[in-house]
């Protein structure tokens, strides 16, 4: 900029050339303040394997949690299922803005020509060494599309990272996928994408805008042009085939060695004949079984990633109460398995319709009909409604004749973790009723991360000290 005035000044004279002097070095410094003051703008920390660097924009400690949880998922795909490896220190830089137009200028001034109205990513790679990584986005209005812009983004980082040239249909297809993750709430799972689904099954009914081995073939030239003539099949197909891909095993793996493939040979990769190679029946089975998968395709599905990562939380749990303990509670979960999945009815239901759905299990939960009573206490405990945790703890405390509510409610209690709890369990940890006592047990061992067995007296002075504890903090 100094030098853009230090021209323009060129041919004036004498008092001219002073004013214009003194303007250019205001202008400089007023320049040079603003970009100061921005970066001073800035609150930057840790999270996790983020870094978080948030302007104007108030992060929650949920939502920061989240996005470090499906960030981490994100980053366990790309190294256990697909291979890569990140140094050690690999840390994802997470730029939010709040408010778009300073987005928008943060943009023109770091992103060296990117132009995106949400979100972009950001790298220098010199050799295979990468240099100021980051991905921005705006701090949308919506939390669910700025989170779902971050891990496509990030999607996009993590990929180029470890793989130095890959084709746009697979790049996207991929960013895509990742950014139908939902972190936030319990249903922590991947969502297909209702809109890019029901073009897929109008197209395997009248026929694709183009063929699968001619899209998989596509440059990244070739796909920008394909893009400009038709921007949804673009992206939409190879979404489904991404999806596809990462819905089984056998198939995950065919993704894993295209992937591999592009790091190898880069632009001279061949899809078509990595698919021949690898998948039984080769190429035309894989497309085959691809189309006949989009009409039955199911809306949502765990990744691997968050099926491991609930296995080690449940696996960490289980392992603090005895083997005794466990053996029962086994057994009981095996009888009843029906009962411990969120129902279909209100997996498929609005925002609306769920609240409902919460509160005809409320007025069931406290209502005198036993199986009604013990089937809604199941269902409050297997959504973790934390809003029914009163209704939980009475039915806990209460005494009764069929103890099955009252077991019920202490799985329920430990699976949402309320320590509000924690009291009224203890009393039940060496009760006559074998179900009460174990999951008694198992709800405070979920709760508090300590296990006494059944001793009473222990648990007893535990809570006492943790009460202490936080008195003091106060």
């Amino acid at each position: 900029m100094i030098f853009l005035l230090f021209f323009a000044i060129i041919g004036l004279k004498g008092e001219e050339i002073k004013q214009m002097k003194f303007k250019a070095i205001i202008i400089s410094f007023l320049l040079f303040s603003a970009s100061v003051t921005a970066a001073e703008k800035f609150v930057t920390f840790s999270s996790g394997i983020c870094e978080f660097n948030l302007l104007d924009y108030e992060l929650s400690k949920s939502v920061e949690n989240a996005i470090v949880f499906g960030a981490s998922r994100i980053f366990d795909t790309y190294k256990d299922s697909f291979g890569f490896s990140y140094s050690n220190n690999f840390k994802m830089k997470v730029f939010i803005i709040r408010d778009q137009t300073e987005f928008l200028n943060y943009q023109r001034t770091h992103g060296l020509g990117i132009n995106s109205e949400i979100g972009y990513f950001y790298f220098e790679r010199y050799g295979d060494k990468i240099e100021n990584g980051k991905v921005v986005v705006w701090g949308n209005e919506s939390t669910e599309k700025m989170i779902s812009t971050l891990f496509h983004e990030m999607s996009h980082f993590m990929l180029g990272y470890s793989v130095p040239w890959v084709p746009r249909w697979l790049n996207e297809g991929i960013a895509v996928y990742f950014g139908g993750l939902n972190v936030l709430g319990d249903n922590k799972r991947i969502y297909l994408s209702k809109n890019r689904d029901l073009w897929c099954k109008y197209w395997a009914k009248n026929g694709f805008p183009i063929t699968l081995q001619g899209y998989v073939s596509l440059n990244s030239d070739e796909w920008k042009s394909f893009n400009a003539k038709d921007g949804n099949a673009a992206y939409t197909i190879g979404y489904s085939f991404v999806y596809f891909l990462m819905s089984r095993s056998e198939t995950e793996v065919i993704l894993k060695e295209l992937l591999w493939d592009f790091k190898r040979h880069g632009k001279d990769a061949n899809s078509i004949e990595v698919i021949d190679n690898n998948y039984r029946g080769g190429f035309k089975r894989l497309e085959k079984n691809w189309r006949n998968w989009i009409p039955r395709a199911k809306p949502y599905r765990p990744l691997r990633a968050l099926r491991k990562a609930a296995e080690e939380s449940k696996a960490k749990n289980i392992d603090l109460v005895d083997r005794g303990t466990r053996r029962a509670i086994k057994k009981i979960e095996s009888e009843y398995a029906g009962w411990f999945n969120p129902e279909n009815r209100y997996q498929a239901a609005s925002q609306e319709e769920k609240k409902a759905i919460i509160n005809q299990w409320k007025i069931e939960a406290e209502g005198d009909d036993l199986t009604k009573k013990a089937r809604a206490i199941a269902s409050l405990g297997n959504v973790k409604e934390k809003e029914a945790v009163g209704i939980l703890i009475s039915v806990v405390r209460k005494p009764m004749d069929n103890n099955l509510p009252k077991w019920m409610a202490e799985r329920a209690l430990g699976r949402i973790g309320d320590k509000r709890a924690i009291p009224s369990l203890i009393e039940l940890v060496d009760h006559d009723d074998l179900n009460v006592k174990v999951y008694a047990r198992a709800a405070l061992a979920e709760i508090t991360g300590v296990y006494f067995d059944d001793d009473k007296e222990k648990w007893r002075k535990w809570y006492a000290e943790q009460l202490l504890e936080r008195r003091s903090l106060k």
